[in-house]
């Protein structure tokens, strides 16, 4: 993959197994944890930006995205939180 060459980091969190397989089994270069139930989810690029996904009723998903430095901070502390509590995928 492309992303090895450009250093690019991804890490992973999901709360479904099965999606943390897929992510495996296609070699995408992530290290890749589970954590329990998540409220939403998104996407921070260098704590410079972020992507929101939080449930909806009406529309199932929404996405909001933002340059905030706070909001993108605030992100990064969310996610090292329930990355720290989270488990690898070698242990389940």
């Amino acid at each position: 993959s492309n992303l090895r060459f450009k250093k690019v980091k991804i890490f992973d969190l999901t709360g479904d197994k099965n999606i943390a397989k897929l992510f495996y089994n296609l070699k995408i270069p992530a290290e890749i944890r589970i954590a329990g139930k998540m409220f939403g989810g998104g996407i921070i690029v260098d704590v410079k930006e972020v992507i929101l996904f939080l449930p909806d009723e009406k529309e199932g998903v929404i996405a909001l995205w933002s340059d905030h430095a706070g909001l993108a901070n605030f992100a990064k502390q969310y996610f090292l939180y329930i990355w720290e509590n989270s488990k690898k995928l070698s242990e389940i």
